[in-house]
């Protein structure tokens, strides 16, 4: 458990206004979970897979995570995505902050808030632009992996649909594979996978 004990530690190091409680599994080989009070993001770790994140609060015991990483530091990337600051909260430090260069905790009420928590919006998938932050690329990077200029990547990164040939091609210069899956009542199904196909494009 030394390598979920130890991401408890930055986590509440890196995000100081949000209280993470650690739900330890009973065998090595079990599922543990990090669940942040008062939020719907949770965090499931089972050795053999990885981290796996649960967006909503639809999600959790016995469902599939909508995320699943098995590099720490692409984690915590992602949460810092997720966990952003309270605007009220946050403008009332900002103002304190303003009429002394050497703010103190007890100067501001509730400044266990001023950490970053959760925010509250409904976060269904990761966008293009995320993935790539992420994975700590720039757009230069991945353009340059393409042979596009940056321009072109911040024009993809933003639009609301994509081509799938576009999309494959973005996913491929940042060394991943793109596979789309079909959910029924009943049955579940891989309609396009690259799993195998990888493109010689790799951002180093």
């Amino acid at each position: 458990m030394n390598k979920l004990l130890e991401l408890m530690q930055t986590l509440e190091k890196q995000f100081p206004g949000v209280e993470f409680i650690l739900d330890q599994a009973e065998s090595d080989a079990g599922s543990s979970w990090i669940n942040i009070v008062g939020q719907s993001l949770a965090i499931e770790y089972r050795p053999a897979f990885g981290f796996g994140v649960f967006l909503s609060e639809e999600d959790g015991y016995g469902s599939r995570p909508d995320e699943i990483y098995t590099d720490v530091e692409f984690l915590l990337r992602r949460l810092g995505q997720l966990l952003q600051p309270v605007p009220g909260n946050l403008s009332l430090a900002m103002r304190a902050g303003e009429h002394s260069t050497t703010l103190e905790e007890s100067d501001i009420p509730n400044v266990q808030f001023i950490g970053k928590v959760l925010n509250p919006q409904d976060r269904k998938h990761i966008t293009l632009k995320e993935i790539r932050d992420v994975l700590g690329l720039t757009q230069a990077e991945v353009a340059n992996a393409l042979g596009k200029q940056q321009s072109a990547i911040s024009k993809i990164e933003r639009r609301d649909d994509v081509l799938l040939s576009t999309l494959v091609s973005l996913i491929h210069s940042m060394n991943g594979a793109l596979e789309i899956r079909a959910l029924f009542d009943g049955c579940e199904v891989s309609i396009y996978s690259d799993r195998e196909i990888k493109s010689e494009a790799v951002v180093e």
